[in-house]
């Protein structure tokens, strides 16, 4: 009778182990599951933050393309024009390289580091034809009447277009700053005009 007994409450005890086992199989099956799908979705996010970053580095990086060009190609040096083309250009490309660096992108924070490397040696190059035009253009006219001055700027602009009609913007571009500088100082304000027009439209043109 004993033996019946004991036998039955074993029975028991067993059945109410395997409830307890299956009952905890579910509650880690669940709390997988939650676990999952809570790393999925941050894993979204994350990829969804890291595309905003890299989207928004890219249209930087397109800004310091545009006034790098606007400055540099052709050799056009704009920046006698405008020296915020020169700022604009490395303001964006270090912004841009900052937020590739955020996200690792080390690929394109070398492309940044050598476009900025470009952009400085323009610069450079901007700088001493600047100087050019001052030593070889300006100075022999310092002691010049205003007349004979308006007369030298009125052959420079004469000249840009001439060369501007040749395709050579390099030649177009120097000889349009040097009448333009002419112009300013003998206060020519309309004329000065005309060259910032004729300036910006070949940049417009040969970019």
């Amino acid at each position: 009778m004993n033996y019946k007994f004991y036998l039955i409450v074993l029975l028991i005890g067993i059945v109410l182990f395997c409830g307890c086992i299956a009952e905890e199989d579910q509650k880690l099956t669940t709390t997988s599951t939650i676990a999952f799908t809570t790393t999925s979705t941050t894993t979204t996010l994350i990829a969804d933050e890291i595309n905003t970053i890299r989207k928004e580095a890219e249209d930087y990086y397109r800004m310091a393309m545009v006034y790098h060009r606007q400055y540099a190609c052709c050799g056009i040096p704009l920046i006698l024009y405008n020296s915020s083309y020169y700022e604009n250009a490395l303001n964006y490309i270090q912004k841009a390289r900052d937020l590739y660096l955020q996200i690792n992108d080390s690929e394109h924070v070398s492309s940044c580091d050598t476009m900025k490397e470009l952009m400085m040696r323009d610069y450079e190059e901007v700088k001493k034809w600047e100087q050019e035009i001052e030593g070889l253009y300006l100075a022999p006219l310092k002691n010049e009447s205003i007349e004979e001055i308006g007369r030298h700027a009125d052959e420079y602009y004469h000249k840009a277009i001439d060369e501007y009609m040749e395709a050579d913007c390099k030649k177009a571009v120097l000889y349009a700053q040097v009448a333009r500088r002419l112009y300013y100082e003998i206060n020519e304000s309309d004329k000065v005009k005309l060259c910032d027009t004729l300036i910006s439209h070949i940049g417009q043109i040969f970019h």
